[in-house]
């Protein structure tokens, strides 16, 4: 419902935006002709506004955490909250009533509380908890989409397609409507109390925003990768200025592209080439699609003989072709590729045709 209604931070924000997301369900749903859907728009709709009356609510409950005068106090007002709010019975609630346990023995450190201190150290040691949520944490890897995952946080993160035209995506005319058009209609979406087009002008900054969530996610490490040439053509590929500017900050200095192909600066970059290693024949059934597959069998201590099988195998014109490189330079004695004749009767006949 936060994604649907484009929330990002702020108790004004979620009001308003949850308010015109109501609006523009009531609205589909009178539209429709679809019965079920307009079943939809209208359970929807009563959440966004169910929605608005529980933040405020719950705004006023967590109103005490910015001026708290003392660290029991605040895990006074964070228990009621837990207690609340969390299911019966629900075991996620016992590691988080412990961490807030711990707040509430701070006051013999002498360090009075403030909403920046509470935030900080709320963050940290929840943190250090670990639960199943949905799909996240019940396997090694967990693959999604940026907006998919907002808001989990991951010891490892890897940004795979950093490359132009890729991330951040390539922003194509409107064949129908100008950026003029659009902010037009956008002035009276806004007056009606809906949906708003998106601006051309607005999608690097909401590519960038993207950026910022994948990288925040990560707590111990990121990888940001880049394919350097295209699979099909072979065509090299520009990394994302969103890779160059990550680099650059890292390093201290500028990242060009071009150092990026040379594998610079080192130790922060490192090049992988395509086949980096040797694969056990265990690890075949691993590779990720038949290109790699390919690559690992054939690139082996035993590739060579592997390719030309099975280019024998899949052509009759390649098969004859080694055939005969085999017969003609790989035998140390003359034979038909070498202008031999071994068949007795044309022997024969030679003999009786040049012998007189």
């Amino acid at each position: 419902m936060a994604r649907q209604a484009g929330i990002i931070k702020g108790r004004a924000d979620w009001e308003r935006r949850l308010r015109a997301r109501a609006e523009q369900l009531r609205r589909e749903g009178e539209r429709t002709d679809d019965e079920a859907e307009g079943r939809i728009c209208a359970r929807d709709a009563a959440l966004c506004t169910a929605g608005v009356g529980f933040l405020r609510e719950f705004f006023e409950k967590i109103a005490p955490l910015s001026s708290p005068s003392s660290w029991r106090d605040v895990a006074q007002v964070l228990h009621a909250l837990v207690r609340e709010h969390a299911p019966p019975d629900d075991p996620a609630a016992s590691p988080v009533l412990e961490v807030i346990d711990g707040l509430g023995s701070l006051d013999v450190t002498g360090t009075r509380p403030n909403a920046e201190r509470v935030r900080w150290l709320l963050g940290r040691w929840l943190a250090q908890q670990s639960r199943k949520c949905e799909r996240f944490q019940h396997v090694g890897a967990a693959v999604s989409s940026i907006m998919g995952a907002r808001g989990a946080a991951f010891d490892v993160v890897i940004a795979p397609g950093l490359v132009e035209k890729g991330f951040p995506r390539h922003a194509p005319r409107s064949s129908l409507l100008t950026e003029l058009d659009r902010e037009a209609l956008n002035g009276a979406a806004a007056r009606l109390g809906c949906a708003e087009l998106p601006l051309r002008k607005d999608r690097p900054l909401e590519e960038r925003y993207l950026f910022r969530i994948a990288l925040g996610s990560a707590r111990r490490a990121l990888v940001l990768t880049y394919a350097r040439l295209e699979q099909d053509s072979g065509r090299p590929k520009m990394p994302s200025r969103f890779l160059t500017d990550a680099c650059s900050a890292l390093a201290g200095c500028s990242v060009s592209a071009s150092l990026l192909e040379e594998g610079l600066p080192a130790g922060l970059v490192r090049r992988v080439p395509l086949n980096r290693r040797a694969w056990a024949p265990e690890e075949l059934k691993f590779a990720l699609d038949a290109l790699e597959y390919d690559g690992a069998v054939f690139t082996g201590p035993t590739g060579g003989a592997k390719r030309v099988a099975y280019m024998a195998a899949v052509s009759d014109t390649f098969r004859r072709a080694a055939q005969m490189d085999r017969r003609r330079w790989r035998r140390r004695d003359f034979g038909p590729y070498d202008g031999k004749v071994r068949a007795a009767d044309l022997v024969v006949r030679l003999q009786e045709e040049y012998a007189r």
